[in-house]
């Protein structure tokens, strides 16, 4: 039932589509949610991270991803997300062993002429090379793409998280620099609230912070600079983290999509951990909390092979567009306002004459 509605709206949104010879449509104008995520073939050990350098040093012998297990697992988030919307896929390019961590771009969904994506300057360790596979992959969808100057580093959507509207919630600090999202912001005419890091663990933004909704965010509070936090404060509603061990077991790296939050749950890999064990379960429950809060359902995905790689779930998925998230956008303006129950009848009438559309 789910997939005849999302076809219903795919045909309905080319139908409405205007076209001439100077107009054209891309992935991010369909009327569903858009991701990128790539098979992760190619995955090997070779330690460009805190994480991997840590379980090399503590490991004598070779550590070995299994591709198989994790092929498995990748496809799991795959068929997850193709429920929600559309899901494309880099190519799988030989001795690239990070391809697929899609931190190579990020979207701009706030640009409305035309469709824009910035594509990384890596300063990690032999990922330079993915940056070509995204700008070739994006230009043939039709985007236009930049670069931040030689001298800027930017590692994509891990750094620079969409809020609503012109605003973004981007880090700096281990791996990119705050030039790298001043550029952005001067260059693209958005409003960006910076989060230094200096934890070698939690070298990307989404190890910090976690926007549920477009007014919701998870914040690593005591790891932001207190004139940082207050900044954002005055735009959404911060719910604190403050248990180092939660955010090492990745409470932050996890997505929502609509009105469901999907979680990596990583019990499997700490089956023989009990402290890290424990620290999973009190994650998973604070999360299932938060989301109850919200009225968001969770979705818990198990993950084992992209913790050798220093990875979680958020890793594998980059977005282009976010038409789920306008709608709770809507939805959170509807409740302050006295229309709500218009809102809602209007939403319900617009939807049955769509249906009728399609009888």
């Amino acid at each position: 039932m789910k997939n005849n509605r999302k076809i219903k709206i795919l045909l309905k949104s080319l139908q409405q589509a205007s076209f001439s010879e100077d107009t054209y449509l891309t992935p991010s104008d369909i009327n569903l949610p858009v991701f990128v995520m790539s098979l992760p073939l190619h995955a090997t050990f070779f330690p460009n991270n805190a994480w991997m350098e840590e379980i090399a040093s503590t490991n004598p012998e070779k550590v070995e991803v299994d591709v198989e297990r994790f092929v498995y697992e990748w496809f799991m988030v795959y068929q997850c997300l193709s429920m929600e919307g559309i899901v494309l896929t880099f190519p799988s390019v030989p001795k690239l062993q990070d391809l697929h961590y899609i931190n190579s771009f990020v979207y701009l969904p706030h640009i409305k002429d035309k469709k824009v994506c910035i594509i990384s300057r890596f300063r990690a360790e032999g990922r330079q090379l993915e940056e070509q596979v995204a700008y070739d992959f994006l230009t043939k969808c039709g985007y236009t793409c930049y670069q931040p100057p030689a001298g800027m580093y930017f590692e994509g959507e891990p750094e620079l998280k969409y809020l609503r509207e012109d605003m973004y919630l981007g880090s700096y600090g281990v791996r990119g620099t705050k030039e790298a999202l001043e550029w952005i912001e001067n260059n693209f005419n958005c409003k960006i609230f910076k989060i230094g890091l200096e934890t070698p663990k939690l070298y990307h933004g989404d190890c910090l912070f976690l926007p549920i909704t477009p007014y919701d965010v998870l914040v690593a509070v005591n790891y932001v600079d207190k004139s940082e936090l207050k900044k954002l404060e005055n735009y959404v509603n911060v719910i604190p983290v403050e248990d180092d061990g939660l955010l090492l077991n990745g409470i932050m790296n996890n997505f929502s999509v609509g009105y469901t939050l999907y979680v990596g749950d990583y019990s499997l890999a700490f089956r023989s951990k009990p402290d890290l064990l424990e620290k999973e379960k009190q994650k998973k429950e604070f999360l299932a909390k938060v989301a109850n809060d919200l009225g968001l359902e969770v979705i818990f995905l198990s993950l084992t092979q992209c913790l050798l790689q220093g990875a979680c779930l958020s890793c594998l998925v980059a977005r282009l567009n976010y038409t789920d998230k306008f709608r709770l956008a809507i939805w959170k303006e509807g409740l302050r306002s006295l229309s709500v129950e218009l809102l809602v009848d209007k939403e319900f009438e617009l939807q049955e004459a769509e249906e009728k559309d399609w009888i």
